[in-house]
């Protein structure tokens, strides 16, 4: 697949000559470049992820009885 990318001078110019010492094309070096990044974070997202405590809460008692309907739409009204 063809596509254009933006990339600032220092960096082409830093990869061209990479590619070149590698003795292989620009396409070449950017699509193993990209392979690499992206199997990295594959693999890092998982072992990054923050685990969460949740600590219970009291809230109190209910204001309403929920299963009177009566009581609840009287509730939500006010």
């Amino acid at each position: 697949m063809r596509t254009t990318l933006v990339i600032p001078d220092n960096i082409y110019a830093r990869t061209k000559e990479a590619a070149k010492e590698e003795g292989c094309t620009i396409s070449e070096f950017l699509t193993e470049a990209i392979e690499l990044r992206l199997h990295a974070m594959k693999h890092t997202v998982r072992s990054e992820r923050a685990v969460y405590k949740v600590k219970p809460a009291r809230m109190g008692q209910a204001a309403v009885d929920v299963s009177d309907r009566e009581k609840l739409y009287k509730a939500m009204e006010e």
